[in-house]
């Protein structure tokens, strides 16, 4: 019996918060890997044959239950993050991250907070001036931006977590908590980008961050504008974090669950720590602190403040995905 749009959507989401629990170097990872790459693509087919999206509608048009599965083009970049082939994972990753910014972007569920950061990421995928905007050359530029982006996902996050405390969630609470949640996903995909931004670069200068294994998954493309057309093409691949669910209440138990478990930690290229604080020193994305002799709360502390917060995101997050031994293997046979 074939499965509906619904139940291969929860199908996804429950098989991508169990292979987020195995570790990549675990004996059956890659096999797990390529049977939730095969549900998430039935999903993703599911989808395109429905032809739910158009770009000539806006929010008032796309019902609550039809919104979530936007959320499927997020999830499946975060899982073709997890790909061991770094050249695939990455060009993947960006592929998925274009077509849900773009879906995104047409409904509107893009904050004003992030349009621009959104569209420069949308259309600069491969061009210089469009990463440059969101990595300006000059050290206090990239540090502004990221503590704008920073400040954006802190007040997604407050929102959501006002929701979720509301006593009774009727029909409009799901649908804001859904369009928070999305809003939250995009944040995050930002985050995403950026790393596989750095990531690439090392990539392209063939810098061996994690070789290659024949068990890698084939390489594919998706074109974001042929979502216009009913859908791409879609082969072989995977999802992302926790899901809303389907019920008021289950909704409202998995949001207050993913706001106490904080962000959706982005996969990071494998390499020693040391290396990759002097790639990031060097480009300007750490400064060295500076002790604030200032008696009183300042602008300027509450941003110093926000950008520690930040630091301290980014290397747990960093720690967590390259755990101790984790490095280049190359040379160990």
């Amino acid at each position: 019996m074939e499965m509906s749009l619904k139940e291969l959507f929860n199908d996804c989401v429950a098989r991508y918060n169990n292979i987020t629990e195995l570790s990549p170097r675990s004996e059956d990872f890659i096999e797990r890997y390529n049977e939730t790459v095969k549900v998430f693509d039935q999903c993703i087919h599911a989808l395109r044959q429905l032809s739910l999206y158009s770009s000539n509608e806006d929010l008032e048009d796309l019902s609550t239950s039809d919104m979530r599965y936007i959320s499927i083009y997020f999830y499946r970049g975060k899982i073709a993050e997890m790909n061991v082939d770094r050249h695939v994972a990455v060009n993947d990753s960006m592929q998925y991250f274009a077509t849900f910014l773009k879906l995104a972007e047409d409904y509107g569920l893009v904050p004003d907070s992030l349009k621009k950061f959104v569209e420069a990421a949308k259309n600069g995928s491969s061009a210089e001036t469009a990463d440059n905007f969101i990595h300006p050359k000059n050290p206090e530029g990239r540090r502004k931006n990221k503590i704008e982006q920073f400040r954006a996902e802190k007040e997604i996050r407050e929102r959501l977590k006002a929701l979720s405390m509301r006593p009774h969630a009727d029909e409009d609470v799901v649908r804001e908590t859904q369009i928070a949640q999305i809003a939250l996903q995009v944040a995050n995909t930002l985050t995403s980008i950026e790393s596989l931004r750095l990531e690439k670069g090392l990539i392209d200068k063939k810098v061996d961050v994690v070789p290659q294994t024949k068990n890698s998954i084939d390489e594919t493309r998706l074109d974001y504008e042929s979502i216009r057309r009913g859908g791409p093409r879609l082969p072989h691949r995977g999802p992302g974090p926790t899901i809303l669910e389907s019920t008021k209440h289950g909704l409202m138990r998995t949001l207050d669950r993913d706001i106490r478990r904080g962000p959706d930690p982005s996969t990071l290229p494998t390499m020693g720590i040391d290396e990759y604080l002097d790639i990031e020193r060097r480009r300007g994305g750490i400064l060295d602190s500076q002790p604030s002799q200032k008696p009183e709360h300042t602008d300027e502390e509450s941003e110093d403040e926000d950008e520690k917060t930040m630091k301290e995101r980014e290397w747990d997050e960093f720690k967590e995905s390259n755990p101790k031994g984790s490095g280049n293997t190359m040379n160990n046979g």
